[in-house]
């Protein structure tokens, strides 16, 4: 590399100690996919890149994911742009670009179409392509916000290689509230013959540019994780809130991975190292114990909790319109969005009550597991309390009673008061290079020229504006 290579890669090391990387840091020390760097330092990254080269930068030109990679890839594609220019797309994208050395079509989703979007997603969604149908309809046609649902697919051929989905929801925020409606950006998949081609920023940048066109200022993308991350920051997207998820395991949980872990070393006996007998039975089925013994009184607190596969719909809207609001940025909780989101396909819901001695809600837990993906973790969807009393007595009956072997809820979504009570009963902050980990982001996309990156008058990059919970997102 010549003087000008050299001294970049002397910056970048003087750099790399503030990205929090390994020591010693050669060609192969990996950036985006290792997780080691943060959505800040992923920032700093390209404005790094940018005053290295003094080119500005377009980010649909490229995958940082993979020209990113390493620090080696990363400093030749520095060494690229100052000798070449940096890459640009052009202004206009046209629906036919040769992605692999192939011809792709690309086209907005018709039912026609369902059969083989339903099959193409059998490695995303479930695969049973029967419950993928089901889970389509149900999430981009009986949305009750599904009017500007919008599904964007690439062909080669007749044969499906990309998806990107954005379905419809309904957002508020203010004192009295004022509604919004939003799209999510969800539902991404990639032919993995495709993967290093390209064809994903090319079907984003479509896909953003005919939502411009067709009016919508925002696009969310709810729960994404550190991978996500990285390439959504380069290609414009902002960070809206940080979810930090906390979770808490068994013990029964905690030594049957390790049994796992030690039997996948093993020569021969790997192949059976994710078998369904070396996983707990509180982790094949977790809601076991919660359906055998639905119903608990706790003298401690005075409370009686129930547990339901049907959720209380009523009690649980009383509920909510019955506490303060603070006019934070949050979706519409109405009977009618809360009986559709229950009845996600893909989703196993048990509901926790807490009430008091006149049978008043008080407290409630939604709780799901996800069939399709061998359920083991509980993800907490929703929750709303009146008291403290009414937490303690709802994590006793799940953790102590239910014996659910793990369960993960976004620290975000809850009171300090709260957020006490769940690390009192054993929550702690996930790593943030696990999966789901403290990568969980609320991205937001802004329409080109939208300098005021506001809605309803609040700031959507700013952590304290919004009112998150899992049940939002898909994750729920």
């Amino acid at each position: 590399m010549h003087d000008a290579g050299r001294s970049a890669r002397d910056a970048f090391l003087a750099l790399s100690s503030d990205f929090d990387l390994d020591e010693p840091v050669t060609d192969q020390t990996e950036l985006v996919a290792s997780g080691r760097l943060d959505s800040l330092a992923l920032f700093r990254l390209a404005l790094w890149a940018e005053e290295q080269t003094g080119h500005q930068l377009d980010p649909t030109a490229f995958e940082p994911a993979i020209e990113w990679a390493t620090v080696g890839r990363f400093l030749a594609f520095v060494e690229t742009v100052r000798r070449a220019g940096a890459p640009r797309r052009p202004r206009e994208l046209d629906a036919r670009a040769r992605f692999g050395g192939r011809e792709c079509l690309f086209t907005e989703y018709d039912p026609g179409m369902k059969r083989s979007v339903a099959a193409f997603q059998r490695t995303l969604w479930s695969q049973d392509e029967a419950v993928n149908q089901r889970y389509l309809e149900w999430k981009y046609e009986i949305n009750p916000f599904a009017v500007d649902s919008r599904i964007y697919l690439a062909y080669c051929g007749e044969e499906l290689v990309a998806m990107r989905g954005f379905y419809g929801s309904l957002w508020e925020s203010g004192q009295p509230p004022l509604r919004v409606p939003i799209l999510v950006a969800d539902d991404l998949l990639i032919h993995e013959a495709f993967r290093s081609t390209g064809l994903f920023n090319y079907l984003m940048q479509y896909a953003l540019d005919d939502l411009a066109r067709k009016g919508h200022v925002h696009i969310l993308n709810l729960g994404a994780n550190q991978l996500n991350v990285a390439g959504s920051l380069s290609t414009g997207w902002r960070i809206a809130c940080s979810l930090r998820p906390l979770s808490r395991a068994s013990l029964a949980r905690k030594l049957h991975k390790i049994v796992r872990q030690s039997v996948a070393r093993l020569p021969v006996f790997w192949r059976w190292s994710d078998s369904r007998r070396l996983y707990a039975a509180s982790e094949r089925e977790p809601f076991a114990y919660l359906d055998k013994h639905p119903r608990l009184r706790l003298s401690t607190q005075g409370l009686r909790v129930e547990t339901a596969r049907d959720a209380p719909i009523d009690d649980i809207v009383r509920l909510v319109d019955a506490l303060p609001y603070d006019g934070r940025i949050r979706h519409v909780r109405s009977a009618e969005y809360l009986r559709w989101r229950f009845a996600n396909p893909l989703a196993d819901y048990r509901f926790v009550a807490a009430r008091d001695r006149d049978g008043r809600l008080c407290g409630y837990a939604a709780l799901r597991a996800n069939p399709a993906r061998g359920h083991v973790t509980v993800t907490i969807a929703d929750l709303e309390v009146t008291n403290d009393q009414a937490i303690d007595a709802l994590l006793e009956h799940v953790l102590g009673h239910g014996r659910v072997a793990e369960v993960l809820v976004w620290g975000e979504s809850l009171s300090r008061a709260s957020e006490a009570t769940f690390r009192r009963h054993g929550f702690s902050d996930v790593a943030r290079r696990a999966s789901g980990g403290a990568g969980d982001k609320i991205l937001v996309k802004f329409a080109p020229g939208d300098a005021e990156s506001t809605m309803l008058g609040k700031r959507l990059i700013d952590q304290s504006a919004w009112d998150m919970r899992m049940l939002y997102s898909m994750r729920g």
